[in-house]
């Protein structure tokens, strides 16, 4: 009787390590599974200042006026999402594709959103800070832009450009700029000039 009991409770503890361990396994793959799986890359990026400046449909000098939410992207299976918001800006100094006093609207995701992570854009915009800004118009006849990439976008700090991300080819040769002379080297560039400052 007692070897019968012994048996017992020896399979029963096994039955149930067995099972504790089996349901760790699954909780572990499917908490895997909720994590970012999809990254956003940049669809252009570009080799020089001069690219740059060619390539954009519009760069503004402005100012952020208002943040407000947007649309809501979703997969085609519907597991992922991805919420944009809506930046307005107040132009100051329209270099291409844009007037001065002209309110433009840009269209951003934001960061971390179901299961979508994103390549540096920079962050939120602060309201009232004022930005030099490289955009494309959206297609299909959407009124919004958006920002090319991390070297599309420059906060204006102490009268020098801040730049959005990482150092780059074109970053470096904008980043810390005075913003006469990034304005200089925009407007060189529209001329067809080589736009570099030594």
């Amino acid at each position: 009787m007692k070897l019968s009991c012994r048996i017992f409770w020896t399979g029963t503890l096994a039955i149930l390590a067995v099972g504790f361990t089996g349901g760790r396994i699954v909780a572990d793959h499917l908490l895997a599974q909720r994590a970012p799986r999809t990254a956003a890359a940049w669809k252009e990026t570009y080799r020089s200042p001069l690219e740059l400046v060619r390539g954009v449909d519009a760069i503004v000098l402005a100012t952020a006026a208002d943040v407000q939410p947007g649309r809501v992207a979703m997969s085609e299976n519907s597991e992922d999402s991805l919420a944009f918001e809506l930046v307005e800006l107040q132009v100051i100094r329209g270099l291409k594709g844009a007037k001065p006093g002209e309110r433009i609207t840009l269209e951003r995701a934001k960061e971390s959103q179901g299961g979508f992570f994103l390549d540096v854009d920079g962050g939120p915009f602060e309201i009232g800070q004022t930005y030099l800004l490289f955009l494309q118009r959206k297609e299909d006849g959407d009124p919004y832009f958006y920002q090319v990439n991390n070297q599309g976008r420059y906060r204006v700090a102490n009268n020098r450009l801040v730049a959005a991300g990482p150092e780059d080819q074109v970053i470096a040769q904008l980043q810390h700029r005075t913003l006469k002379e990034a304005l200089d080297m925009v407007r060189a560039g529209l001329r067809g000039q080589n736009p570099q400052v030594q």
